[in-house]
């Protein structure tokens, strides 16, 4: 249970010619910091160990992407070297079970990892002591192939005298990422597909000259160097090669695209970021 310091008192009977005694009196405390606890060094100073600080994110919540995912961790106390800290709870990865790269501020944690798949768990240990103010590491995983929502993440630490830190929940973001709602928090994966998909053309004569509209909405952002194709666009008499496009909107998209009279297929690049 933890407490702080109870008063602490000395007396003494001294043999000698004649007996003395010295009185009782409350005894005097260093009162310093102690493995980053305050007045660690008083006696009977007790605390249980936790995290203060706890958040967890991710860089991408598209199904199959390399998926970074970043954790903040601050203890109530310094976490000696050899404490392992174990994450619990990441699942829906499609990463294999052994080690992984750990990558954490000036090296304050393990370079690897050991991982399991089925209960998403990561165990790293701490290379260095981690005194308690903010400590950042990272690992990338490979997303899964099936949509869900983030799932709970729990942390928490064994250190080398045997002292625990409780399991305890991870707080995220709950910040959109890539155009998808609450795609910051950590397994939020999401399938990326087009809530509107609608083509139509001007001219319906044969031989005539024709342009098609296509209006599109996607349901997360697509990225630089992403490509959007549109195929089955079979009949025409335009020659393959690239097809001027033009928008009605400010978008990052390139001014021409490859076409291919054969099968009837554009190919489009994405110069920026197009916003779902």
């Amino acid at each position: 249970v933890a407490q702080s310091s109870p008063p602490v008192y000395i007396s003494a009977t001294v043999v000698g010619s004649a007996l003395q005694s010295i009185g009782m009196r409350e005894m005097t405390k260093a009162s310093m910091v102690l493995g980053g606890v305050e007045n660690g060094t008083d006696p009977m100073q007790i605390i249980v160990a936790s995290l203060t600080v706890k958040a967890i994110g991710q860089s991408d919540p598209l199904l199959r992407a390399l998926n970074t995912i970043s954790v903040t961790l601050e203890a109530s106390l310094d976490l000696a070297p050899g404490t392992n800290i174990t994450l619990s709870g990441l699942v829906g990865t499609m990463t294999d079970d052994g080690a992984i790269a750990v990558v954490s501020e000036n090296s304050s944690l393990a370079a690897t990892g050991l991982w399991n798949r089925s209960s998403g768990t990561l165990v790293v240990s701490t290379a260095d002591p981690l005194s308690g103010m903010p400590h950042m590491f990272s690992f990338v995983v490979r997303n899964g192939g099936a949509e869900q929502d983030s799932p709970h993440v729990s942390v928490s630490a064994r250190m080398v005298s045997g002292a625990i830190v409780a399991l305890t929940a991870l707080s995220v973001p709950n910040a959109e990422l890539r155009g998808v709602a609450n795609g910051s928090n950590p397994l939020r994966l999401v399938r990326p597909v087009f809530s509107v998909k609608q083509i139509w053309q001007e001219y319906p004569l044969v031989g005539g000259r024709n342009v098609l509209h296509v209006q599109l909405v996607a349901s997360c952002d697509l990225g630089p160097s992403s490509n959007i194709t549109l195929a089955g666009l079979i009949g025409t008499a335009s020659d393959a090669g690239n097809l001027t496009l033009l928008w009605n909107s400010s978008v990052a998209l390139a001014a021409s695209g490859a076409w291919s009279r054969q099968s009837g297929t554009l190919v489009v690049g994405v110069g920026g970021v197009v916003v779902g």
